[in-house]
């Protein structure tokens, strides 16, 4: 009995563990920018152009979520994503788009810029 409840529980962990997206706070996304390893991370913004223009993180690249599916077989699949939008939400849509697409390895920045209070660029 005890075998069939740590069985059971390990298929459920497995079950629940797929397809789990990684959430990051933006003191978390700064602490990943100005660490050694930031080349090992691909920088993502979903918000639309005109977002993007008046004001984004300079190590992002910008993706709208608008035409994310017609752009992101160009997006790089070797390295984890770090994706921000405005507040999260199309962030967190794009992070599901992808892991549909087959990319792992995302991570989703909660609160996204409206809680960044680090630098931006024009």
């Amino acid at each position: 009995m005890t075998g069939m409840i740590a069985a059971g529980a390990a298929i459920f962990m497995l079950l629940n563990s797929a397809g789990a997206e990684e959430e990051i706070s933006t003191k978390e996304l700064e602490e990943k920018l100005a660490g050694e390893q930031a080349d090992d991370y691909y920088f993502v913004d979903v918000r639309e152009p005109d977002e993007f223009e008046e004001g984004h993180i300079a190590q992002m690249e910008n993706y709208p979520l608008s035409t994310l599916s017609e752009d992101y077989a160009s997006l790089p699949q070797d390295k984890p994503m770090v994706i921000i939008c405005r507040s999260g939400n199309r962030s967190e849509q794009a992070v599901e788009f992808l892991e549909q697409e087959g990319f792992d390895d995302l991570i989703n920045v909660e609160g996204g810029m409206l809680d960044w209070e680090g630098e931006t660029v024009q």
